[in-house]
């Protein structure tokens, strides 16, 4: 993995406003994926002082926006005992999945939620599903 700068869900324009962040970020190339659905995983830590209760509420505040994107397909929230989340979701491809990503930055609910997580310590790595 390298690490580049990126712009996440509008983390950068919304919480940042002047600049991006550093992610691990695992791309796959467009043709490798061409015809398979693509599965993001989004790992991360809360900033001190974040409760459980409220991380989940931003999230949720933005499922029906990423429902209506072209291409979802469903999204899982989870976390581990140690504090690590992930926020998984399938696409039916990776144009869809980057699509997504650029109507995200626009989403203020999107900022809120990214603004409760700890960005020195965010993943974001696209898969191509094996089936």
């Amino acid at each position: 993995m390298k690490s580049v700068m990126v712009k996440l869900f509008g983390l950068s324009v919304l919480v940042c406003s002047t600049s991006a962040f550093s992610v691990d970020k695992v791309e796959p190339s467009a043709d490798k994926c061409k015809g398979k659905a693509v599965i993001e995983v989004v790992s991360f830590a809360v900033n001190a002082g974040v409760s459980e209760t409220q991380l989940i509420a931003a999230a949720n505040k933005i499922n029906a926006d990423l429902a209506k994107q072209t291409g979802f397909i469903s999204r899982n929230l989870a976390y581990d005992k140690a504090g690590e989340w992930v926020d998984i979701i399938h696409w039916r491809n990776l144009a869809s999945a980057e699509s997504a990503a650029q109507h995200m930055m626009q989403n203020e609910k999107a900022g809120e939620f990214f603004a409760l997580i700890d960005q020195s310590k965010m993943k974001m790595a696209h898969y191509c599903d094996a089936k």
